[in-house]
């Protein structure tokens, strides 16, 4: 993967915990109330993924008020993302590319607001990455969704050795990037539906370091649309509430490379699946699978199954 495509998938992961947190923020509207800080922090290897979540707050007493930590003129923190612990000795120990340490504040019903930094460091890149984002209902039951975001990136010396031909070079990256989405959630029976349009744009300039340097100048412009929907439910079980949840997408997406002089693009569908059930009060289960293919039929699939810790 090239220097610029590396920053490129890291600022668009930011993009995704951007938009999960936002997502999660509107489902706190008609739920429980959310927590002052939330954690939603994963850590993964090889063989799998556990996240790492507090513990929550007690339920409270009946007859007792208790004031919602996400009502208006309230501010809620939180921290989202996965870090990886890598086998290959050409990784650094701990690598991640969705990081997102954040805070938003509840305007008004209609307008919530936030701002954050996420964290990108794999074998080919390094960096942070600061966001402003915003939440709004312009119609009933109609959601925008929009953030913005710079980024500032540098790549790793061994891999900068290997793809500018010098001992000395190194190259830098600046990203701008745009996030925009509709999201109009309905209820049907028992299943909870969330169908969306999104637009993403994600500019990153890439420079060398050094003039001696053989890698020039580069700009890479991409821009994705998609239209998808997400449906999930509880089922009452005799071991316990079991939670699935089904999500397909299909996303057109264009990179530019200017500088080089190349255009790629490519159509892709996603569906995914997810299933979790509780074990005990301070643990459950769960499984994903996720998968995509364009249209030379190419299948990429993923799946990932752990435990949920509270504590």
């Amino acid at each position: 993967m090239s220097f610029g495509a590396a920053v490129q998938d890291g600022v668009r992961a930011h993009q995704a915990q951007l938009r999960a947190r936002q997502a999660r923020v509107r489902q706190g509207r008609s739920q429980s109330a959310l927590p002052r800080f939330a954690n939603d922090l994963t850590m993964s290897g090889d063989q799998g993924s556990i996240p790492l979540q507090s513990k929550k707050p007690a339920p409270p007493k009946p007859g007792l008020k208790v004031l919602d930590p996400s009502s208006i003129g309230v501010t809620n923190a939180y921290v989202r993302g996965n870090l990886h612990t890598p086998i290959s000795t050409d990784e650094p120990g701990l690598t991640t590319t969705d990081l997102t340490i954040g805070s938003d504040f509840r305007v008004s019903e209609d307008l919530m607001i936030g701002a954050a930094a996420g964290g990108l460091g794999n074998a080919e890149a390094g960096g942070k990455t600061v966001s402003a984002y915003v939440t709004t209902q312009p119609l009933d039951k109609v959601f925008l969704d929009m953030s913005m975001s710079y980024g500032a990136h540098h790549s790793r010396s061994k891999w900068a050795r290997s793809a500018t031909g010098s001992t000395s070079g190194a190259l830098d990256g600046t990203s701008r990037a745009l996030s925009i989405s509709l999201n109009t959630p309905r209820q049907f029976g028992e299943w909870h539906w969330s169908p969306y349009s999104r637009y993403d744009r994600v500019v990153t300039n890439v420079a060398a370091r050094v003039a001696s340097a053989a890698a020039a100048t580069a700009s890479y412009d991409l821009s994705a649309m998609a239209l998808g929907s997400t449906a999930a439910t509880t089922w009452a079980t005799p071991f316990g509430p079991v939670q699935p949840m089904v999500m397909v997408e299909i996303q057109r997406e264009v990179v530019t490379v200017a500088g080089i002089g190349t255009t790629a693009s490519q159509t892709q569908g996603v569906i995914g699946f997810g299933m979790t059930t509780k074990v005990s009060r301070d643990m459950s289960a769960f499984a994903e699978s996720r998968y995509e293919s364009d249209l030379a039929a190419t299948l990429d699939r993923q799946m990932v199954m752990g435990v949920k810790f509270v504590f």
